[in-house]
């Protein structure tokens, strides 16, 4: 190994024994018990284990309840809380259909370019008063 790679290992190993020490001398912090997770992957490691497919659907069999949700997504039947099944998929076809058609993507995108007109004329008058102070500070 070049003393490049070695400086750089002894470097991390630094920045993880900071962060562990930081961990233990803060009293306030009360985690559950299990293993410190890793720098910048966390404990992913641990959660995906031999089978990360079955693991990540078990996870997200486990979906917490929270009344706005359910007050805000009538009672989770919407189509970002409703679990997958023939609702979901009526759904979804509706949005694609209704919000999603092309018609109805033609008309929404002319309200983003005259919005971007107006912003360009905008810039450019910044930009024209801008030069006009510079060639007036310039002359002073």
């Amino acid at each position: 190994m070049t003393p490049l790679w070695i400086l750089f290992i002894l470097f991390l190993l630094f920045i993880i024994h900071l962060r562990r020490r930081k961990r233990t001398l803060n009293p306030r912090r009360r985690l559950p018990p299990g293993q410190p997770p890793l720098p910048f992957i966390g404990n992913l490691h641990e959660l995906l284990g031999d089978l990360p497919h079955i693991t990540l659907r078990n996870l997200s069999h486990n979906r917490p309840f929270f009344a706005t949700t359910d007050r805000f997504s009538y009672g989770g039947l919407d189509i970002a809380f409703s679990p997958y099944n023939d609702h979901w998929r009526r759904i979804r076809r509706f949005v694609n259909a209704e919000i999603f058609s092309a018609a109805r993507v033609q008309q929404s995108m002319c309200c983003p370019s005259e919005l971007h007109c107006y912003f360009l004329r905008q810039s450019h008058r910044c930009l024209v008063l801008v030069s006009s102070i510079k060639t007036f500070l310039s002359l002073s």
